[in-house]
This record gives C-alpha cells, structure tokens and sequence, in this order.
C-alpha cells in the first residue's frame, strides 16, 4: 500500500511541478527576457527538473517491481511449504 501511494505522489507532484515551471518559464519569456539572454539558464534548470522527474519515475518503478517481487516470492515460499506439507502427510499415510 505504502508503495503504490509512493508511486501516484510522485508521479503527480513531478506533473504539477513541469506543469508550473513551463508555465513560469513562458510568462518570464513573454515579459522581460531578451531572446538569448538568461533563458538558457532557466532552460537548463527545467531540463534538469526534468530529468529529475524521469530519475523519481524510475525510482517509484523500482519500488513498484520490488513489491511485486515481495509478493511473488511469498507466494512461491507459500506453495513451497503447502507442497512440503503435502508431501509429508502423504508419506505418513503411506
């Protein structure tokens, strides 16, 4: 659960933030910024958030597959020891 509540706030959050950084990049763009001047710094910077955002993506991933991983291992443990059972009672049986 703590996963997947994880992945959905990172995920939103990193939309939210691209969504308003382009947003303030546009409106600085519009109202005082000559062509070349400071506007490849502030496109450096969105680039790195950018990059962040597929970094934190990548992590949530990670924590996703590892979930399922705890999850499919469980149930392999489970089914190994439920066989172990089984094979136990049938040879007390016999």
């Amino acid at each position: 659960m703590f996963a997947d509540d994880l992945i959905l706030i990172i995920k939103g959050n990193m939309n939210q933030i691209n969504e308003k950084l382009n947003a303030i990049y546009q409106v600085i763009v519009q109202f005082g910024l000559k062509p070349n001047e400071d506007k490849t710094e502030i496109k450096q910077d969105l680039s790195k958030i950018k990059y962040l955002g597929i970094y934190l993506e990548k992590i949530s991933n990670l924590v996703y597959n590892l979930k399922k991983a705890k999850e499919t291992y469980n149930s392999s443990k489970q089914l190994f020891n439920n066989n172990l059972l089984t094979n136990n009672l049938k040879n007390k049986i016999i």
